[in-house]
C-alpha cells in the first residue's frame, strides 16, 4: 500500500515585496507555520528583501525577534509569535511576557500580532482553552491575548484560524483573534480590515471595520453587503454572552459598551 504525504510549500518572488511597499506596509509579522518552509535562507532572503523595502519585520526566534517603528512622533513596538517552528513561541509564556515587556519600556505603544488557534470553518467559535489541530499544540489564544496585554500590549491582532473570529476589549486594550484571510481566498472568502485609534496610553478610543470580500477572480475587495460585519457581531454576542467590552454597529464602527 502508498500513502501520499502532502506538503505545502508557499514561496512568494520576491519582487512581490514591491507590492507590499506600494500599498503602504510599514511591519510585517514573520510568524506563521509556514515561516521556516524554505529554512534559515529563505528567512534571510525574506529580512533582506523587507530591508531593502524599509518595511520592519519580527517573530523570528533568536534572530528577529522585535521592531521598533517611529511614526509622527510616536514609537510603536512590534512583537510577533507563533506556536511552529523558527517563529518566536506563542507556549513560552516567560519570554514573551519578557520581551513585551522590554519592547514597552522602549516604546509608546506595542503591537502583538500572533498565529494561533485551530484551523477551519469549525474554528469560527473561541474555545477558550488550549487548541489541538493536526497534533500541534497551537495555544490557548484567549488566554496568551490577555497575557500579552498584561505585560504590555495595547493592541493585539490574531491570524492563523483561516476565519474570522470575535474581538474583545480587555483593560482597555483592543483584541482580535483572528481576521481570516485577506489576500487568499480562506474559507468564507471575508475579511475585515479593522482601523484602531488608541490614546497616547494605547487605550482603546474607537475603531472601524472595513469589509473585505473574495469572490470570483479571489482579488479583494471592498463587500458592499458588509458580511465579514455581520459575522464579527454574531461571533462576539455568542462567544461573549455576558459581552465584550464593545459594540460593533451594521456599519462596522467599533465603539466602547
Amino acid at each position: 500500500m502508498q500513502t501520499t504525504k502532502i506538503c505545502y510549500a508557499f514561496r512568494t518572488p520576491s519582487a512581490y515585496g514591491q507590492y507590499l511597499a506600494d500599498a503602504g506596509f510599514d511591519y510585517l509579522s514573520l510568524a506563521n507555520n509556514h515561516s521556516n518552509g524554505f529554512g534559515a535562507q529563505g528567512i534571510t532572503a525574506t529580512a533582506g528583501n523587507l530591508d531593502e523595502l524599509n518595511i520592519k519585520y519580527s517573530g523570528i526566534e533568536n534572530r528577529f525577534e522585535t521592531a521598533i517603528l517611529k511614526k509622527n512622533g510616536v514609537r510603536y513596538g512590534f512583537v510577533s509569535f507563533a506556536p511552529n517552528l523558527a517563529a518566536v513561541k506563542l507556549n513560552d509564556y516567560a519570554k514573551f511576557k519578557k520581551l513585551i515587556r522590554k519592547t514597552k519600556q522602549k516604546t509608546d505603544i506595542v503591537i502583538v500580532m500572533f498565529h494561533g488557534g485551530a484551523e477551519g470553518k469549525q474554528a469560527e467559535h473561541l474555545p477558550f482553552d488550549t487548541e489541538i489541530f493536526y497534533g500541534e499544540n497551537r495555544g490557548n489564544v484567549v488566554e496568551f491575548a490577555r497575557l500579552a496585554v498584561d505585560s504590555g500590549a495595547d493592541v493585539v491582532f490574531g491570524q492563523g484560524a483561516h476565519v474570522t473570529r470575535a474581538v474583545e476589549l480587555y483593560h482597555d486594550r483592543f483584541i482580535s483573534y483572528s481576521g481570516g484571510n485577506f489576500a487568499t481566498y480562506g474559507i468564507s472568502g471575508i475579511a475585515p480590515i479593522f482601523k484602531i485609534i488608541t490614546d497616547k496610553q494605547g487605550r482603546f478610543v474607537s475603531g472601524n471595520i472595513i469589509p473585505i470580500t473574495q469572490v470570483g477572480d479571489k482579488i479583494p475587495k471592498i463587500d458592499p453587503e458588509k458580511t465579514v460585519i455581520e459575522r464579527i457581531i454574531y461571533l462576539n454576542h455568542s462567544d461573549f454572552p455576558n459581552g465584550n467590552g464593545l459594540d460593533v454597529s451594521p456599519g462596522g464602527d467599533i465603539t466602547r459598551r
